[in-house]
């Protein structure tokens, strides 16, 4: 994905998110009147009336927000529309929790965990504390809450406290366990911030206890929500989170499991490279999950004609049955046909295209040079070059390093340190020659880091092993007759 400062918006796209926006206004206006006590506010045109003014105030603060510093959410309409639904129906959850005592036991923090896998951990503080003002709006205008309760106080504070301790933690949580082990620390923070909220309003007595108690089941019931909803948002959207790229990475995968019977060859390849490509992202900070999950996919194009491919030959090459034109075509089909795959199986846009991405427009050199064997003159390089687009993410430039790299390391028979490096050097000044860096924000340091690294990898994966001498045993009860 783009990072934000090279995300350009049109009118279009902006015009787009503020229509969303107003409808989600109304949504919420919808839900203010419909409550139990809603009719209050059509009884006092003027209380209405500041409700809605405040409600646009909030949401054009949002969609402020949204088109300066997480352009990607307008850029891609899809992030609206997931917005429109996750504020509504969480919304719509913590009314129905909106009695004296039971709004303790409100799911105040269901939303801005959800924004923080499905966006980032900013949008998930943003939006909580677009819920929390959202929510104190109903509770004492709509809610017949007087501003002064306890109750109404709990929701805001509660919605500061909990909600930014439930963001660092949905945002540094990879596994879904351990996300249902913090719903006890959540809760301990919730009931003793409802609790002390309680005596500092009504002061002590045994509905104390009451509260603390129904405090504790707020963020439980919370990360069930949560828990509940992701995948569901995860699969209608196409959204990419650690949850889901752990699932992706399952060699019980359909696709995987394809890739292994119909390819092997591929599927060692793709496995060695997700190694290189994990130990890449990690030494420049990007996503190593993603790096991972990407480098498994990127061939699965080649499950369409795997013998094209000589990881996958024995006995029998079929270009050599071939002119070096289609051979080429062959080899080159195996991006598009792997991204066309990724969407057929609805597998994340940043996956699906960097199995177009991990090759850019680089030449496929082994059928060029074939082809000017038998070509008087200058040959053109179109009909052998690779389709792109140029890699568009650091992720992608990783994948066609590593790619390259381990293609080049299983052939090598010297892989001293000295010419490995000399190997990568040359794989990475080609690729700056050709210009495939040119659509990606990555710099010189990161480049030579990736090389530093696969250097370094390469002498653990590619280790020499100690040959066992071959040894004739006694058959069983021999060496006890003698």
């Amino acid at each position: 994905m783009q990072k934000e400062n090279l995300i350009k918006l049109n009118i279009r796209q902006k015009a787009s998110a503020a229509l969303i926006l107003l409808l989600m206004v109304i949504a919420l206006s919808a839900m203010f009147l419909l409550n139990a006590d809603g009719k209050a506010l059509l009884a006092a045109p003027d209380k209405a009336a500041a409700v809605l003014a405040a409600l646009l105030l909030l949401t054009f603060g949002l969609f402020l927000y949204l088109c300066n510093f997480a352009k990607r959410c307008v850029a891609e309409i899809k992030y609206m529309y997931m917005i429109f639904l996750l504020l509504v129906i969480c919304f719509q959850l913590n009314v129905i929790f909106s009695q004296p005592v039971m709004i303790y036991m409100r799911p105040v923090l269901t939303l801005c965990m959800l924004v923080t896998l499905l966006i980032g951990w900013k949008e998930g503080i943003l939006f909580n504390f677009y819920q929390m003002l959202v929510l104190y709006l109903f509770d004492v205008y709509a809610g017949g809450f007087v501003f002064k309760d306890a109750a109404a106080l709990y929701c805001a504070f509660n919605m500061l406290a909990s909600g930014t301790y439930a963001v660092i933690y949905a945002d540094r949580n990879k596994q879904r366990f351990n996300t249902v082990l913090s719903a006890f620390r959540l809760g301990t923070l919730s009931m003793l911030v409802g609790a002390a909220i309680y005596v500092l309003v009504e002061g002590i007595d045994t509905a104390a206890l009451i509260v603390a108690a129904f405090s504790f089941l707020s963020p439980v019931i919370s990360v069930l929500l949560y828990l509940g909803m992701l995948p569901l948002f995860e699969l209608a959207f196409n959204i990419v989170t650690p949850y889901r790229l752990n699932e992706l990475t399952d060699h019980n995968r359909d696709l995987l499991k394809q890739l292994a019977e119909k390819a092997p060859g591929t599927f060692n390849h793709c496995l060695s490279v997700s190694i290189l490509a994990e130990a890449c992202a990690v030494a420049i900070g990007e996503n190593a999950q993603m790096a991972r999950a990407a480098a498994y996919y990127h061939d699965i194009g080649k499950i369409k004609n795997p013998l094209y491919f000589k990881e996958n030959q024995t006995d029998y090459d079929p270009h050599e049955d071939l002119t070096p034109e289609l051979s080429a075509n062959f080899i080159r089909k195996h991006a598009i046909e792997g991204f066309n795959i990724c969407r057929k199986h609805r597998l994340p846009d940043e996956i699906a295209y960097i199995c177009l991405e991990h090759h850019g427009t680089t030449i496929i050199k082994y059928f060029y040079a074939q082809a000017k064997k038998f070509t008087e003159g200058d040959l053109s390089t179109q009909q052998f070059k690779y389709h792109g687009p140029k890699p568009r993410s650091k992720i992608a430039v990783i994948i066609m390093i590593a790619d390259a790299a381990e293609a080049t390391l299983r052939a090598m028979e010297d892989r001293s340190r000295e010419n490995v490096e000399a190997r990568m050097q040359e794989i990475i000044d080609e690729r700056m020659v050709l210009e495939q860096f040119s659509d990606c924000d990555i710099t010189m340091k990161d480049l030579s880091t990736i090389k530093d690294t696969i250097v370094k990898i390469s002498a653990n994966i590619y280790h020499d092993r100690t040959e066992y001498p071959s040894v004739k045993f006694p058959a069983q009860g021999e060496e006890g007759e003698k």
